[in-house]
């Protein structure tokens, strides 16, 4: 199961207590905020990736994730087969000045 790290401390919890292995991610640095790489997940694919946790807006980052960079995980599923699952409860939690986009609708 594939997750940006850092991530929700109980997505790990609960991956790991479903007797399955956690593929983490790293979410990159810049600016102050956090963004999704894409070729470096791609390069570390093993092969035995099922599913993609996202966290959308991120936690514990907050980074409201834009609708270009869901597509682009979306996609990225698509090709590699993988289901997508986008946990957005924190969806009316942001800043002022952001927009959340629902997966979904955008992806």
């Amino acid at each position: 199961v594939i997750v940006f790290s850092p991530v929700y401390h109980s997505f790990m919890r609960i991956i790991k207590a479903n007797d399955r292995r956690v593929h983490a991610s790293p979410l990159r640095l810049e600016d102050g905020r956090f963004h999704m790489d894409i070729a470096a997940l791609e390069a570390s694919l093993t092969g035995d990736e099922k599913i993609l946790f996202l966290c959308s807006p991120h936690n514990p980052g907050g980074r409201v994730w834009s609708a270009d960079e869901l597509r682009e995980v979306a996609d990225f599923c698509l090709r590699r087969n993988i289901i997508l699952v986008s946990d957005e409860v924190h969806h009316d939690l942001i800043m002022p000045g952001h927009r959340h986009s629902i997966t979904s609708k955008v992806a």
